[in-house]
């Protein structure tokens, strides 16, 4: 009798923006069962606030940014795992660069305290083992264009957040398995009309050992099974050579009853060694 092929573990990451929803809206309050029903081993969620994760687990999340227009519980980056989470560190202060010309008038300041985007990492255990994950919030390209007392440029926020970026991936070990997922507020490969600089900035960011396995995938925007209208995602997932995607599956923005739950899609990424 033939002995069976045994099945080699797997790890499912769910990538997600929750459009600032609360736990306590009508709409939010809906969140932590949909992700529940996705049943994922991690949670990479950006702008929203912890009790929008599924029940148990453990949950960290990035330091609150100094706008105004955001409420106290809302976060840029939230990750959640089943396992407790360690090795904890919060980019909210990362210094690696001078990132702005010296004439800003924010030049003196923290250049990540200048930056809407957010990283948090850490490592948590899962069924591959230890894996190190960076959870990240990059700066949409018109950040800080028209409300800001000091106006950017269109990507202008974008472009140093992955200059700041690129020498947090470099502190990672490559014999380490890790994972960078979040908003990349990019079309991955380059979409028609988009500019050529923020995709490149992000491939360098992201050059091998990396491999963006979201790269290419496609997730309903509609509510009807009929209309998937399908589109290019733009909240991804990035692996090391450690790691590699056994599948991705978009998720539309509506619940089961057609609810609108936020402006993004999702995706859900099975990663094996």
């Amino acid at each position: 009798m033939p002995v069976p092929t045994p099945i080699p573990p797997t790890t499912r990451v769910l990538i997600w923006n929750a459009e600032r929803k609360s736990p306590r809206g009508p709409t939010g309050s809906r969140i932590p069962a949909v992700l529940a029903r996705l049943a994922p081993d991690i949670v990479l969620l950006t702008e929203g606030e912890t009790g929008l994760m599924p029940p148990g687990g453990h949950t960290i999340a990035g330091r609150p940014l100094p706008d105004a227009h955001m409420g106290p519980a809302e976060r840029r980056v939230l990750a959640w795992s089943r396992e407790p989470w360690t090795e904890v560190e919060d980019y909210a202060h990362f210094e690696p660069l001078r990132l702005t010309d010296p004439a800003d008038p924010e030049a003196h300041e923290p250049p990540a305290a200048r930056l809407p985007g957010r990283i948090v990492s850490a490592t948590t255990v899962t069924a591959l083992g230890p894996i190190r994950v960076h959870a990240v919030c990059i700066p949409w390209h018109f950040s800080r264009v028209q409300w800001n007392a000091v106006k950017r440029r269109p990507w202008q926020d974008h472009l140093a957040f992955l200059d700041a970026f690129a020498p947090v991936l470099a502190r990672t070990p490559p014999d380490v398995p890790t994972i960078v997922g979040g908003d990349y507020n990019q079309r991955v490969p380059r979409g028609a009309g988009y500019p050529f600089a923020p995709a490149e900035r992000l491939a360098a960011a992201l050059a091998p050992p990396w491999t963006i396995v979201t790269a290419g995938a496609l997730a309903p925007t509609s509510a009807d099974p009929a209309d998937p209208a399908p589109a290019p995602l733009i909240d991804h997932l990035a692996v090391n050579a450690v790691l590699r995607a056994t599948s991705v599956e978009g998720f539309g923005r509506h619940d089961h009853d057609g609810k609108r739950l936020s402006d993004h899609t999702g995706c859900v990424v099975t990663v094996a060694r």
